[in-house]
This record gives C-alpha cells, sequence and structure tokens, in this order.
C-alpha cells in the first residue's frame, strides 16, 4: 500500500474561535489547498498559479 498524501498546513491564530477551536470554514481552506497540492504532486495539474 502506498503512503498517505501528506500537506503540512500553518495554523494561524485568525482561524482560531475562543476556545481554541480551528474554525470550520477555515478548515474547508486547508482541505481544498491538500487537494490542489495532490492534483499538482500526481500530475493532474500543472504549475503553482490559480
Amino acid at each position: 500500500m502506498a503512503d498517505p498524501f501528506r500537506v503540512r498546513v500553518t495554523v494561524r491564530g485568525y482561524g482560531l474561535d475562543t476556545q481554541g477551536h480551528l474554525n470550520q470554514a477555515v478548515y474547508l481552506q486547508y482541505a481544498e489547498h491538500a487537494r490542489w497540492e495532490w492534483l499538482r504532486a500526481s500530475g493532474r495539474v500543472a504549475g503553482r498559479g490559480g
């Protein structure tokens, strides 16, 4: 079995609520970022631009 694809993400303070939980919208942005990185790494999308 292949290793899982991983993307490091820096969690910034503005993405957290007062209890330290990650905002749902920010979490989804991180997931979208990881998806694009996976597409680039797999050769389905070329380049770094949007």
